[in-house]
């Protein structure tokens, strides 16, 4: 035996007088002894197999013996456990309420309030709510910004026996109008600021409340009769024809993923949660488990929420749970120290995305004390349905894995035929248990396309929901994400049909055809980008896409094409796209005219990945977006000592006026100093 394999991995066969004996000889940095040892078993049940019957369809052999079988479709998924299946959110917060009355439940700037006075806000809307005609399976649409009056609408309309519609405030008008109509919305909740700016269908009754949520307040919620299988929400998600599709949920899934949280993510510790991402997406349900076990949540209104968590990070909170995407926290680690990420929080949940080892690198090197998990879930099987944590210390590269199932929920990697695949071997993943959705509100065909029988479990109708990510069992039971068997895509924590985005630029009058794609031309650093065809101009269509999507579905860049590209077999060459070429290329390139241009000029092209910048140049022209902003302002701080806000960078988009912005900061900070002194000190702040 070589020490050394000549290739990845090689078979050799050699027929004797008695069988057929063989050699496997395989490269160690790719494959573990056990996965070569599976290999092996089951390449011999093919030879028996196909030895045996020399007809047997390949597609129809089994790779796994009994015992391997049963591990993956019985033994991972011993899931079951006790859980209140009744009980509502409602119910959820009521029973917190008596236990904790005069704690904090909720901090927005200076508002607080006590778990017995939002209770009593949320009652008074629940009595309103019920006056007209609000009851079980009514969807209530609430549009509001993050503050206390979201709560009080969220709890309010389950107080009602409701179920509650989010809706994202900055979406488009359109957008918003259909969301509203499509779920058959009876009564809308708004700020009263807002309630002009949206286009309430005539049927909808429309109800307003002031920041606070200052409804009138009432002793006790209205008398309700719920069952966990009644409706919790609609959440609406990306959908691939041109239109978002309303996933809804009931409370059994809910309130499973409740009783799980709170024991595993340590919600009754430390102090409470921040609230920073959209009640519109399903992840930050998990931010609000303090408000189950007398813990105050923590709402950030800012424009800005990373920023505004960032500087609440800055004051050691020991938060008890922190929920964020990958992107989020990609964001946040530059613009906090090591000592400030120690005191940030004590668990520290990323989901909502593919999650890579290297975003975590700084919290584990920095902050070994916080429990950092990984969790997955799509919207179709509530918020989260499994959850890994990193080991201590360990550095891994890579994707990292999602662990198995959480209670009452299984985890199926199958093959084309919806068998399951071995160990180690990649399939689609299909997801069963109480946390499986009702299905798409109003898609019967979309719904029955994706949930569909459970052939596996015992429970009489149980159904599977179809994730189409592609994954893999590891040997130690944890599951691999693997990526994608259709064209969706998650990014910066928001789940986008590329199909979506496409099809509303075809409604454009100048486009003939078109193509959106996800390219990651620099490491960590996923862009969207539309390519397309016609007589365009690309800052039309960003207008015409704002009118009609969330900002987040606007491509970051729109490169015109006389045709899209394609093989001799006439499909899409997607490998010969060009690379975006943004307003730097026919910008005049002018020199930067001071030392501190100079540096940010340098600064500019390290985040942008540019040989040069020219001190005029717009920086969003050159594909500046979120998560190029904060690693701006990150070197920023380091080279200068300034803290850019990113309202900021948004006013000084140039490096000239940046440049200006950051010399008006460091005079007015030694404004005490002389002149001299003053231009010491800004020299010594350059070569840092």
């Amino acid at each position: 035996m070589r020490a050394t394999s000549k290739f990845d991995l090689t078979l050799n066969l050699t027929a004797f007088q008695r069988g057929i004996r063989g050699v496997l000889e395989y490269s160690t940095d790719l494959f573990e002894r056990a996965t070569i040892a599976r290999m092996v078993r089951g390449f011999a049940r093919v030879l028996e197999r196909v030895g045996g019957d020399p007809d047997v369809r390949l597609s129809a052999l089994d790779l796994m013996d009994a015992a391997e079988r049963r591990q993956v479709v019985e033994t991972w998924n011993a899931t079951t456990r006790a859980y209140p299946a009744g009980r509502s959110l409602a119910e959820w917060f009521e029973a917190q309420v008596e236990r904790t009355p005069e704690a904090v439940a909720v901090v927005c700037g200076a508002t607080a309030l006590s778990y017995r006075e939002l209770d009593a806000r949320a009652n008074g809307l629940a009595h309103d709510l019920r006056g007209r005609g609000i009851g079980p399976e009514s969807r209530v649409g609430i549009c509001l910004e993050r503050g206390p009056a979201l709560l009080v609408a969220i709890l309010g309309v389950l107080k009602a026996g409701g179920a509650y519609v989010p809706l994202e405030p900055s979406a488009p008008a359109e957008r918003l109008r259909y969301m509203l109509e499509d779920a058959a919305v009876a009564v809308l909740v708004v700020q009263e600021s807002r309630r002009e700016r949206i286009a309430v269908p005539a049927t909808v009754t429309v109800v307003s409340l002031d920041a606070a949520g200052g409804a009138p307040r009432r002793a006790h919620a209205p008398a309700r009769t719920l069952t966990g299988a009644h409706l919790c929400y609609v959440i609406y998600t990306s959908g691939s024809t041109g239109r978002p599709k309303g996933v809804a949920m009931h409370h059994q899934g809910v309130s499973n993923y409740i009783d799980w949280g709170i024991r595993h993510y340590g919600a009754a510790a430390g102090n409470g949660a921040p609230v920073f991402s959209s009640m519109a997406v399903d992840l930050t349900i998990t931010n609000l488990l303090p408000l189950f076990v007398g813990r105050p949540v923590h709402l950030l209104a800012d424009e800005y929420p990373i920023e505004a968590l960032a500087h609440l990070v800055r004051r050691r909170p020991d938060f008890g749970l922190i929920k964020i995407t990958p992107t989020q926290l990609s964001l946040l680690t530059p613009l906090v120290t090591a000592a400030e990420a120690r005191a940030a929080t004590r668990t520290l949940v990323v989901g909502a995305d593919f999650l890579h080892a290297e975003t975590t690198t700084f919290w584990q090197e920095h902050a070994p004390g916080v429990r950092l998990l990984n969790e997955y879930g799509p919207t179709e099987t509530v918020v989260g349905c499994s959850a890994y944590t990193l080991p201590p210390g360990v550095h891994r590269q890579g994707a990292v894995p999602v662990g198995g199932p959480i209670q009452n929920l299984r985890f199926y990697v199958v093959d084309g035929q919806l068998r399951p695949v071995p160990v180690g071997v990649a399939g689609e993943l299909y997801i069963g248990g109480v946390g499986v959705a009702r299905g798409y509100l109003h898609r019967p065909a979309l719904s029955a396309e994706k949930f569909g029988p459970d052939p596996f479990g015992a429970a009489a109708g149980g159904r599977l929901y179809r994730t189409g990510d592609r994954a893999r069992w590891r040997a130690d039971g944890n599951l691999e994400i693997l990526g994608r068997a259709d064209r969706q895509v998650k990014l910066r924590g928001y789940r986008v049909e590329l199909g979506e985005i496409e099809t509303v630029l075809r409604q454009h009058v100048a486009v003939t055809d078109c193509l959106v794609v996800v390219r990651e031309d620099r490491p960590a650093d996923r862009q969207l980008v539309a390519y397309v065809v016609g007589a365009v101009d690309p800052e039309a269509l960003r207008a015409h896409l704002r009118t009609r999507v969330p900002d987040y579905m606007v491509p970051d860049a729109i490169v015109p094409l006389d045709t899209l590209p394609h093989t001799p077999t006439g499909k899409l060459d997607l490998k010969t796209l060009p690379f975006p070429r943004t307003a730097e290329t026919s910008h005049p390139y002018e020199e930067p005219r001071t030392t501190v241009e100079a540096v940010l000029a340098d600064i500019w092209a390290s985040v942008l990945g540019r040989d040069r910048i020219s001190a005029t140049a717009n920086f969003f022209d050159l594909g500046g977006h979120s998560l190029v902003i904060m690693r701006l302002v990150a070197q920023i701080r380091t080279a200068f000592g300034v803290d850019l806000s990113i309202r900021t960078v948004f006013s000084v988009p140039t490096v000239r006026a940046m440049a200006a912005e950051i010399e008006t900061r460091i005079y007015d900070d030694v404004v005490a100093l002389s002149e001299p002194e003053a231009t010491q000190l800004v020299g010594a702040n350059y070569s840092a």
